[in-house]
């Protein structure tokens, strides 16, 4: 019985492992792989939104179906832009330019704290995420209300 199951068990790993080789995937494992580099610098809600923006102008979406898409933390208006802090390794006018020449509309900078706050495109995030001095994209701080 034991000699059935390790042939079992020694099948099942060659299909998955061949299976994880034609979809390339490196390794097997309980987790999942880690994400591309880019998008590790972008915060969940970002993604969520893209994701959402996305997929929302593939089935053909209003520019008001884009606006829905907003949330307390994150906004995206009518033309699926979506509101973003890009936070710099170090500010500098020429990062500030090659962020806006991909896409970026730029509404506030702040040198001192490496940040600069803009609408995005929403299928430009991870090419903005993707520049070595982007240590971050969140989404802004916007004010909360207090009920009570």
């Amino acid at each position: 019985m034991k000699a059935r199951l390790v042939v079992v068990l020694g099948l099942t790993l060659a299909v998955l492992t061949g299976c994880a080789a034609q979809r390339g995937i490196s390794r097997l494992s309980g987790t999942a792989a880690p994400e591309a580099p880019e998008m590790q610098k972008v915060a969940r809600p970002i993604r969520d939104a893209v994701a959402a923006v996305l997929a929302r102008l593939r089935g053909g979406a209003a520019p008001a179906d884009l606006r829905a898409v907003s949330t307390e933390l994150v906004h995206v208006n009518d033309a699926g832009e979506i509101q973003v802090y890009v936070i710099l390794v170090a500010f500098r006018p020429e990062y500030v330019a090659q962020l806006v020449t991909t896409g970026l509309r730029v509404e506030l900078t702040l040198p001192d704290y490496r940040l600069v706050q803009g609408w995005v495109p929403a299928n430009l995030v991870d090419r903005i995420s993707g520049f070595d001095f982007v240590t971050e994209v969140k989404p802004p701080g916007y004010p909360v209300p207090r009920n009570g």
